[in-house]
This record gives C-alpha cells, sequence and structure tokens, in this order.
C-alpha cells in the first residue's frame, strides 16, 4: 500500500488497546511514567492458582506458571504491559 492508501484507510479508526511484552514490568512502568508521564498502573499477578484454565497452543496448561499483568487508561485507550514470569504463558509464543 502508498502511504495516501494508507493514510485513507486510516483516517477514521481508533486504537483502543495497546499491549507491550516485557522481562522487567516494574522498569517498564517507571520508563512510561518517567519518559511519558503515563500512568498510574494497576497491577496483577496470575498464576496456576489464580486461573483455572489457560490453554497454550490449543493445549491446556497442566504447569505451574506466572504472568504479571499492568494496566493503565490513556482518554479511551488501555495500555497493557505484561511479563511473562515463568511457565508456558501465551505471551511466549
Amino acid at each position: 500500500m502508498t502511504n495516501k492508501e494508507l493514510a485513507e484507510l486510516n483516517k477514521n479508526r481508533k486504537i483502543y488497546q495497546f499491549c507491550c511484552i516485557t522481562g522487567d514490568i516494574e522498569k517498564t512502568m517507571q520508563a512510561w511514567v518517567d519518559n511519558l508521564k503515563i500512568g498510574p498502573w494497576q497491577v496483577r499477578h496470575f498464576n496456576d492458582k489464580t486461573m483455572t484454565s489457560l490453554t497454550v497452543g490449543g493445549k491446556k496448561v497442566e504447569e505451574p506458571f506466572e504472568m504479571i499483568i499492568a494496566i493503565t487508561m490513556v482518554g479511551d485507550m488501555e495500555i497493557e504491559l505484561i511479563q511473562p514470569v515463568h511457565g508456558p504463558t501465551i505471551y511466549q509464543e
């Protein structure tokens, strides 16, 4: 596509969610705050004890896993940061 075609296609689109996978969620949240003044962040920890069903590659995960998710809103857009900690998750595919 040309730049003109892309501009026409995107002129009425809105982005409602942006997700970033990170190896260090604390450092990444602080960078968003320091550099972009975006926050505050709501942080949640998910693991095999807090989630009863997780499927990766079409198969139910039976082994221990953990991930941390941080969310903030900027206007109508949700920004989500995800840190896979250990075990299989869809964020490592």
